[in-house]
């Protein structure tokens, strides 16, 4: 598919008078440049300011925001803090293009449910609600708070888990990550749930699911120009806890992310049919670089965990750091020794916070993450048509400061957060990254979204590298980007001093 990242400026024409909704919707969302819309949210409701593209307003926007402020709490929680003494978080969108060519048509919008098909068909309407259902779910970053409207998007009843899985690694005294966190145990359920098991979603939603059959989510085969559909998506987002010393100078202690996606594609070419749908999804926490204790590093100790869908075991991994003096052995052989340290040093690492936090030493949780979906018609020759009947995508980014204002009263000043400061490049074109990285990969891994541990791999590579080169240097890659979250990672040190 030919696709620019090249995005083209929109210009929005105002006249007469604003209504109180269009002034609230000025002092929420703001041109940045590029043909991108910034967006300031404080709070779930400034989600109706952004543009409402498909599944922006109904889940891109409230899920990213509601699984950052449950890191937020987290950290809070953690350090004895009531609240951030200051932050941001920002939502991304792209705008749409209606002069583009209609294969370069970054962002639609039409509701998923509603895309006409582009030969005139009055039988084939939108993707379906099941293939519409399994979009939202692989680009999903955490459930939903609460559920607004937006039915031609449909939200399935349940979403990715990732914010509470995060958590879950977080709790150092957890007994239950020495206990399960190996296949088989109780971790396998929410590994599932980050993006393998949207494939079970997906078949309960269409019982009639057949390798053999077409997709006909609502007697489209009566079309005899309907000849197939492929759609799917991909996100990933995570974020890093810093402990800053002084203006400009601050230690990354540790780094949480993961990521996935999925799809489906059913066609028809020269009177034989193949229908095939995947997913998968994984993520993980690990000590980053700027955490010592005892004169030592402990950078790449953690945990992570993945799953296709087309894979009969969740696959665990147990990173040891380069200094630990165990004897080598697999990433993904349990390690009990590996789990015992983690928590061992993730207390500590809590205790450090806990006690700069006192100390008025300012704590910082930043992140951020992206998401991009689509779906398209296809051709008898297994081309695709277009424009797309359906494509769209987010970025979004957080940076949430905790200082203890009775001891930073004795405390040299500390800065404030500047507002375009921490990638903010970098996040704006995350969404877009993992739209068309999901797109190629599914391409180079046999057209089979159910090829996931291919698809991961591919995926995430693609987004590391295009963000690099738009970024101009691998180092200015957000730390929890280059986290290992896909089965059969190759193994190595994700947070090493040198990217830290």
């Amino acid at each position: 598919m030919r696709r620019s990242l090249v995005f083209c400026l929109a210009m929005i024409a105002l006249a007469g008078c604003r209504s109180s909704s269009e002034t609230a919707t000025a002092n929420v969302c703001a041109e940045s440049g590029d043909g991108q819309l910034r967006c300031a949210i404080a709070k779930l409701a400034d989600c109706e300011a952004v543009r409402d593209y498909p599944y922006a307003r109904n889940l891109f926007c409230p899920a990213s925001f509601s699984a950052a402020q449950t890191m937020v709490a987290t950290l809070a929680d953690s350090i004895g803090a009531k609240a951030p003494t200051t932050g941001f978080f920002y939502y991304y969108q792209t705008l749409a293009d209606p002069d583009a060519e209609p294969d370069d048509q970054s962002q639609t919008t039409v509701p998923c449910l509603e895309t006409r098909a582009p030969w005139g068909s009055r039988q084939v309407l939108g993707a379906g609600l099941p293939l519409c259902h399994l979009i939202a779910y692989v680009t999903s970053p955490g459930p939903m708070v609460t559920r607004s409207g937006g039915s031609g998007n449909p939200i399935p009843s349940a979403l990715r888990p990732y914010p509470d899985f995060f958590r879950l690694l977080y709790q150092s005294d957890a007994p239950s990550l020495a206990r399960e966190f190996h296949p088989g145990g109780g971790f396998d359920r929410w590994i599932r749930n980050l993006g393998s098991s949207a494939r079970d979603r997906f078949v309960a939603d269409y019982p009639a699911f057949s390798a053999e059959a077409l997709y006909d989510p609502a007697d489209w085969i009566r079309d005899p120009e309907y000849n197939g559909i492929s759609g799917g998506g991909g996100s990933g987002w995570g974020g890093e806890i810093d402990i800053e010393h002084s203006p400009g100078k601050s230690d990354t202690l540790l780094a949480f992310g993961g990521g996935g996606g999925g799809g489906m594609t059913s066609t028809r070419r020269f009177g034989m049919t193949s229908s095939s749908v995947g997913a998968g999804g994984g993520g993980g926490l690990q000590l980053a670089g700027g955490y010592q204790h005892g004169g030592r590093r402990f950078d790449g100790l953690g945990l992570g965990a993945g799953v296709g869908s087309n894979e009969t075991a969740v696959q665990y991994s147990y990173y040891d750091y380069e200094e630990s003096g165990r004897p080598a052995r697999s990433v993904h052989e349990k390690d009990p020794a590996v789990v015992a340290d983690y928590q061992r040093q993730l207390t500590e690492v809590v205790a450090q916070l806990k006690a700069g936090f006192a100390a008025g030493k300012t704590m910082v949780l930043r992140g951020g993450g992206g998401m991009g979906g689509g779906a398209e018609y296809l051709m008898p020759n297994g081309e695709e048509y277009a424009p797309h009947a359906l494509s769209t995508q987010a970025g979004f980014q957080f940076r949430y400061e905790f200082q203890n204002a009775s001891a930073a009263s004795s405390a040299p000043a500390q800065r404030t957060v500047s507002a375009g400061e921490n990638d903010e490049g970098a996040y704006e074109i995350l969404g877009e990254l993992y739209r068309r990285a999901t797109q190629q990969a599914f391409q180079e891994c046999g057209s089979d979204y159910a090829n996931y541990a291919c698809m991961c791999r591919k995926t995430h590579a693609i987004v590391v590298g295009r963000m690099a080169s738009e970024l101009g240097d691998a180092s200015n890659l957000p730390v929890w980007l280059r986290e290992q979250h896909c089965p059969a990672d190759v193994p190595r040190d994700s947070f090493s001093r040198e990217d830290s």
